[in-house]
């Protein structure tokens, strides 16, 4: 799978965090079956093209190489023993490697010099074992979806557009979604760093809630942090729910949204939207790699969002394109502290009846 990047400043910022939402897929999928995802988080990008062949430059056109982002170990109830990292590679090395990769094009029009310049910014070395946090628990919520999880996953969809007249989401339904996404659940059971993602939600039509701009800290310790390196303005007023959500300021924020959302209504049009905010440039400058793991963090947040927003009756659509400068401006954000990482927006989905929906998997019923 391709690397996550960010396009210049000052542009539109376009994110592809698919890493993250496939390490949600994988680890819901084997939730359902009762078994277990580790990440198998000490193998460097060296090893793991070596692992999959991929550093076979002469099999690949020149523009077109591929290269290996994560390395994950599936546990069933009968695979508990220990893995060898160093036994997988020598395996790899003693294998006869055939064939060559058919090219996709007979040339390229664009060379994005800055993806290959990220890509080998933030290239991963072999490190010490990463352990998954274990947390206390922040929200409890029970769902009063009747669905099964295989249903949800089966019927997961992107919203194309919203129906800005549409009801209330229901705020028991509003709190659950966002419950879900804090750290001390699946799929977050598999993440090997400290949260790092904090949610900054635009609230248009809630039951119960003013619209207006709210937070979420997905780690309470970062409060004061994120307090004092936002607006000034802002009140920072406890919710009386139980999760750890702060209203900001009251306000008609859909235009507001829109507009951060590269003009796309889907960002106004919902019942909420929100920017991933990430803790940025105190997390790269340890570890320039971790740059790729807070996109991964944010893709795994994503697929929650996605899943929850069904169960709740509703659907979601992740934004890759927004205004970088303008997320800044809007929190007060002077620096690069804090940067926003991806989009996403929940609401009432208007049917497009062009599309045709078949049962999952029907191709394969007899």
């Amino acid at each position: 799978m391709s690397k996550n990047f960010l396009w210049p400043k000052n542009e539109g910022i376009v994110v592809v965090p698919h890493i993250g939402h496939a390490l949600g897929c994988l680890r819901y999928a084997a939730a359902v079956l009762g078994w277990t995802i580790e990440l198998i988080t000490e193998s460097g990008d060296g090893e793991l093209s070596e692992l999959l062949g991929l550093n076979r430059s002469e099999d690949f056109k020149a523009d077109e190489r591929e290269s290996a982002d994560i390395l994950c170990r599936v546990h069933t109830e009968h695979s508990q023993q220990a893995y060898d990292l160093d036994a997988l590679m020598n395996a790899a090395n003693l294998g006869n490697w055939q064939g060559q990769a058919q090219p996709l094009n007979r040339y390229h029009l664009y060379k994005w010099q800055v993806i290959d310049e990220v890509a080998k910014a933030t290239e991963k070395p072999r490190t010490e074992t990463l352990k998954p946090q274990i947390l206390t628990p922040l929200a409890n919520y029970q769902s009063a979806c009747q669905k099964t999880a295989t249903q949800i996953i089966r019927q997961r969809r992107s919203a194309q557009s919203f129906n800005p007249n549409a009801t209330l989401l229901a705020e028991q339904d509003f709190y659950q979604i966002l419950a879900a996404t804090l750290p001390d659940k699946l799929p977050f059971d598999i993440w090997p760093l400290p949260s790092k993602i904090h949610l900054f939600i635009f609230v248009h039509r809630v039951e119960g809630l003013e619209p207006g701009l709210y937070a979420l800290p997905r780690n309470t310790e970062k409060l004061p942090v994120l307090q004092a390196a936002t607006s000034e303005k802002f009140v920072w007023q406890a919710i009386s729910a139980p999760l750890p959500l702060y209203k900001l300021l009251s306000a008609n924020c859909r235009n507001a949204a829109k507009t951060l959302s590269c003009h796309q209504a889907i960002a106004s049009d919902s019942a909420f939207s929100l920017a991933m905010v990430a803790e940025f440039s105190e997390t790269v400058e340890a570890a320039a790699w971790h740059y790729r793991y807070l996109f991964w963090e944010a893709g795994l947040i994503g697929q929650v969002l996605y899943l929850q927003a069904e169960a709740a009756g509703v659907r979601g659509t992740g934004i890759g394109c927004y205004f970088d400068d303008s997320v800044h401006e809007i929190l007060g954000l002077n620096d690069e502290t804090f940067q926003s990482l991806y989009h996403f927006t929940v609401g009432t989905p208007l049917e497009d009846s062009r599309l045709q929906t078949l049962p999952a998997y029907s191709h394969l019923e007899k």
